[in-house]
């Protein structure tokens, strides 16, 4: 019975882990871009 408690906090901390991790791509992506945009602005002006 413990085991599956255990397996299951497991379970719970790694989907928490990834979804910082996806959060965590999001605003890198989203930097990113702003980055390149801002980037392309200046360099055309």
């Amino acid at each position: 019975m413990n085991n599956k408690n255990v397996m299951d906090q497991e379970k719970e901390r790694l989907q928490k882990e990834r979804w910082i991790l996806l959060t965590l791509a999001c605003c890198a992506v989203t930097f990113a871009g702003l980055v390149l945009v801002c980037g392309i602005a200046l360099i055309s002006k």
